[in-house]
This record gives structure tokens, C-alpha cells and sequence, in this order.
């Protein structure tokens, strides 16, 4: 059993990473702001060593989203966590099967929305074929 093998385990992990990221970032803004004022005032070399801890936080930032656990191949965590719990293809089949697991949980909203958009197409007219009334098909 690798670190990983829960969802509520990567969550966690994913947010934790998520706050290095805005640490990164306000730190990064700090420093942005202390080259401005070092540059208004004229001193260059205080400002060249504010720019580069904007960079060097930057990429702490940016090493966050893509960090690697290890034990989960060559995927970065959030890769990782979308192919593993992110649940994948939506098709009607495991929408269907989803609704009887559950016991048809969600019907009211379903069935709403079912019937929001065909009060929306109502008007429209139709312009596929397989819609079209019998003596509006091509003969082609």
C-alpha cells in the first residue's frame, strides 16, 4: 500500500501543495514590490536580488504543480490523482447505473434539466434527419 491509495489522501496532499504554491506566490509578490521601491530609490543591486527571489519563488511555485510523489510512477500528483479518482469517461450507461446504485438520487434535478432543454429546443426547428418529420428526410 503506497501513500496515495486514497482519494481523501491525495486531496489532502493536492491542498497541501495547493498552500506551498500561495505561500510561493505572496512571497513572490513581497519581493515584487521591495524591487520596485529599491528601484524608485536607485539601488540596483538590492533591486537584481529582489527580481531574483521573485524567481526563485515563482519556481517553487511552479515545482508544487507538478511535484511527484514517490511511488506512483512517473505521473505528477494532480495527473495522478485525475487518472485515479477523478471517475473518467461519462457515458449514459454509468450515468444510468449510478442513478440505481443510489437509488435514483438526483431524479428531480435530472428529469428538470431533461425538461428545461426540451423547453428550449421546443421552438428551434429540427435539422437532423433522423428528427425530421417523414416528409421533410431527403430522398437523396
Amino acid at each position: 500500500m503506497s501513500f496515495l491509495d486514497s482519494k481523501d489522501d491525495c486531496v489532502a496532499l493536492l491542498d497541501e501543495h495547493y498552500n506551498q504554491i500561495q505561500t510561493n506566490r505572496m512571497l513572490c509578490v513581497q519581493h515584487e514590490g521591495f524591487a520596485y521601491t529599491h528601484w524608485v530609490a536607485g539601488e540596483t543591486q538590492d533591486c537584481l536580488y529582489d527580481i531574483l527571489m521573485c524567481l526563485f519563488y515563482i519556481d517553487a511555485a511552479l515545482a508544487y504543480t507538478a511535484y511527484k510523489t514517490t511511488g506512483h510512477g512517473f505521473k505528477a500528483d494532480m495527473i495522478y490523482f485525475l487518472d485515479t479518482f477523478a471517475g473518467g469517461e461519462v457515458t449514459w450507461q454509468s450515468i444510468v447505473e449510478a442513478w440505481m446504485v443510489n437509488d435514483y438520487e438526483g431524479r428531480t434535478w435530472t428529469i428538470g434539466v431533461i425538461d428545461k432543454m426540451r423547453q428550449i429546443l421546443w421552438d428551434e426547428p429540427f435539422n437532423l434527419t433522423f428528427a425530421a418529420r417523414p416528409e421533410q428526410e431527403s430522398t437523396a
